[in-house]
């Protein structure tokens, strides 16, 4: 489609003598077989015309007052406008693209539209954006893996838009839903992506007004009104020590300029002590509150095409009603491969002694149906007496290793569940005795006595206990079958889905990624799967080194020592470039401070939890080193020679959790355990580290996997499957070798 070709000179001279164009035109193209495209001179004024031979009309295109002619190269210019002038406006031509099929119609997006916006053709871009548009056309849940380089948010983008415009029971509905996992994607597809699709269609014909897109963000990413006030009275309790931070708020008049959180420039333990949290009844700011009216607001925000949201966000909307999303019948969960984790984390349980405490000084003085206020005040005794009890017996269960909380799954003593129901029974009572007016006074009550209710009879649950960095007590539960709830909740309903992310099969199948998230009950006929893989050349930019030397992962000091040496040889043959991953803190410790002396020339960076500013410093340098674990094995990007070498000391296996004990119950043996689910997960996580190495098409570089069990049997076939495309090498030597032959002279010169 919108095809240039030169065919019908002869055709136009034939016409100019039977005075069907102006006597002075000249003939410069044919576009798409059927528009004769001349110019002719009128007033002084260059004016380009499309005569199409169907009809005999002709439509003006444009006036050059310049009077200077369009060159052969310049003609893809043009061709908006022409789109523009041939298409039906009463009595005018339509515009082919009205009536044309999707698939020509993503294929033009993709071979000629983004082309002449500076994007690279990629076949394997257009192909899974057709898959998705097909899934998307069917009602089905659609499973799209999209490795690194394959562009997948263009793809699934321009497969809703088109799905959108095109089909009617999208074009009636409300907008598109995107969920994402992580807050950078999420904003870079409300400020990037969608405007400039926006502009490339709309000028292009293929829609026929801008695309409107809004970011909808939980409540947390807010200031409260209210918070705001009291965090600044605490401030200024100690006016020296808070000076400058007293000063810098005032001065920015974070008042009225804070509302979103994520567009200040506040630290993390600021906004958590400003933000929306907890429930707005009988605030006494409320007529004050920016939140509330942005809620409002966002219940008649009408004509929104695209809505962009968190995968927390949007599993909240199917567990309890909201306000700020709207009803969508089409939606894409980006980064779907933690969209599991994010339904353990909505549709669990997690409840501490503060939020009990908080809910008794909020409903502690409401008022009390007439002859019960005695009963209501030894309830609210009671509440307080058997909450403190049951925390600091639940406290005994918390166990934590030197570097990580090991989150055992928890059987409730006697006493414990004696004390749950105790509490349980109050919170029946207040909501019985008590005039509660609020909605979410109401939802607050009836939640925790649902939470205790639930903790006492864990038959579909499991239980476990946690403690934040405060050291508080936190017990937390989820379903033993999340995949279950996400089939009620989720899947089953009148709705498409397209779930997509860089790693969500083992290599082999999605059959673990399907059974952990509830698709699997759908059947085959409701799902659709496609894998993309990605147009990257690894055979000759990667290779995999994996030694057979080492001794077996263990916490004992020749073990670390041995590591460490081998840490060394690796940084030194690729000159720094390198991250190191770790599955443990401890671990990452211990080799640091054994290797850190050796390696002063090379800038070291250590990540501890929670610290992103280690792995920006990573980026900036010109030859670093980042020992890192966490958020660094997904999600972080480090394209070209800033990182070349990435070096996995321990195979990714799960940690041990609650979840994880669970599921080792349910099944045969130890074997049927390994391969069912610590297996596939180990190799998920794997693929997401070795991923971090090769961002673009141009990136080089060496992965490196330092742990022995690499080559048993039991895991080397799994590893192969998802590694195999990277040429396996079998010595430092031939690391060296490699990046000196791959690498420019300028590399080394650090």
């Amino acid at each position: 489609m919108l095809e240039i070709t030169f065919e019908h000179k002869d055709l136009f001279d034939i016409i100019k003598e039977n005075n069907r164009v102006y006597k002075d035109g000249e003939y410069d193209f044919t576009f798409e077989g059927r528009f004769v495209v001349y110019h002719c001179h009128h007033k002084n004024e260059l004016v380009y015309i499309a005569l199409d031979m169907e009809t005999g009309y002709g439509s003006q295109i444009l006036v050059k007052p310049d009077g200077v002619l369009y060159t052969e190269k310049e003609y893809d210019s043009i061709v908006p406008a022409i789109l523009n002038s041939i298409k039906y406006t009463g009595d005018r031509r339509s515009a082919a693209l009205t009536n044309a099929d999707p698939m020509d119609v993503i294929e033009l997006v993709f071979k000629t539209i983004m082309p002449r916006y500076g994007y690279k053709l990629r076949f394997e871009q257009m192909n899974l954006a057709k898959s998705m548009y097909r899934s998307m056309t069917q009602k089905t849940v659609g499973i799209c893996e999209a490795e690194v380089g394959t562009g997948k948010t263009l793809a699934y983008l321009v497969a809703a838009i088109i799905a959108r415009t095109r089909l009617p029971y999208y074009r009636m509905s409300n907008p598109i839903t995107v969920a994402t996992s992580t807050i950078e994607l999420q904003t870079s597809i409300v400020e990037k992506d969608i405007p400039m699709l926006s502009e490339m269609l709309c000028e292009y014909g293929v829609i026929h007004k801008p695309l409107k897109v809004v970011l909808r963000k939980g409540k947390e990413h807010y200031m409260c009104y209210s918070r705001y006030q009291t965090f600044m009275k605490s401030l200024e309790r100690r006016p020296r020590k808070n000076k400058k931070l007293i000063e810098y708020l005032k001065e920015h008049d974070y008042e009225k300029n804070g509302f979103d959180l994520d567009k200040t420039k506040l630290p993390p333990n600021v906004k958590d002590k400003i933000c929306v949290k907890g429930l707005c009844a009988k605030c006494q700011y409320r007529d004050k509150c920016r939140y509330g009216k942005f809620r409002y607001y966002c219940q008649f925000d009408r004509d929104i095409d695209v809505q962009v949201t968190n995968h927390n966000l949007y599993l909240v909307t199917k567990k309890t009603k909201t306000d700020i999303l709207k009803n969508s019948s089409l939606v894409i969960v980006d980064e779907a491969h933690k969209f599991k984790d994010a339904a353990l984390d909505v549709f669990g349980i997690r409840i501490t002694e503060k939020e009990v405490s908080i809910f008794i000084d909020a409903i502690k003085d409401v008022a009390v149906n007439k002859g019960m206020e005695d009963k209501y005040k030894k309830t609210i005794r009671s509440l307080k007496l058997n909450t403190r009890a049951f925390f600091k017996s639940m406290a005994r269960h918390v166990k934590t290793e030197e570097d990580y909380s090991i989150n055992t799954k928890v059987a409730l003593s006697l006493k414990e569940r004696k004390c749950a129901e105790e509490i349980a029974d109050c919170f029946y009572k207040i909501k019985k005795s008590t005039k509660i007016a609020t909605p979410e006074y109401k939802n607050w009550c009836q939640n925790l006595l649902e939470s205790f209710q639930a903790i006492v009879k864990p038959y579909d649950i499991t239980v476990w206990v946690e403690e934040d960095d405060n050291q508080n007590v936190i017990v937390r539960a989820t379903y033993k079958d999340i995949g279950r709830v996400l089939y009620n909740e989720v899947w089953n309903k009148e709705m498409n889905y397209i779930l997509t992310s860089g790693t969500m099969s083992d290599g082999t199948s999605f059959d673990y990624f399907r059974e952990q998230n509830g698709i699997n009950i759908l059947g085959r006929l409701r799902t659709y799967e496609k894998s993309v893989p990605s147009p990257f050349d690894y055979q000759r930019h990667t290779k995999l080194y994996i030694p057979t030397d080492l001794p077996a992962p263990n916490d004992n000091d020749k073990y670390f020592a041995t590591v460490a040496d081998r840490v060394v040889e690796l940084v030194e043959a690729t000159n720094g470039h390198t991250a190191i991953l770790f599955t443990s803190y401890k671990a990452l410790s211990e080799i640091y401070m054994l290797t850190k002396d050796k390696l002063k020339k090379y800038d070291l960076f250590v990540m501890t939890r929670g610290d992103k500013n280690a792995i920006k410093m990573f980026k900036k340098s010109k030859n670093g080193v980042i020992f890192a674990s966490g958020s660094m094995w997904e999600g972080v990007d480090c394209p070209g020679d800033c990182l070349s070498s990435v070096i996995i000391v321990r195979l990714p296996f799960p940690l041990r959790s609650a979840v994880l004990q669970e599921k080792k119950e349910k099944c045969r043996d130890f074997s049927e355990f390994m391969n069912k689910y610590t297996i596939p997960e180990m190799i998920i996580k794997l693929r997401q580290g070795a991923g971090r190495l090769v961002r673009t098409e141009t990136d080089t570089g060496v992965i490196s996997i330092l742990d022995s069990r690499a080559n048993n049997i039991s895991y080397s076939n799994a590893i192969n499957e998802v590694l195999g495309k990277h040429p396996r090498i079998s010595s430092v030597k031939e690391v060296s070798r490699f990046i000196k032959e791959i690498k420019s002279k300028e590399y080394f010169d650090n």
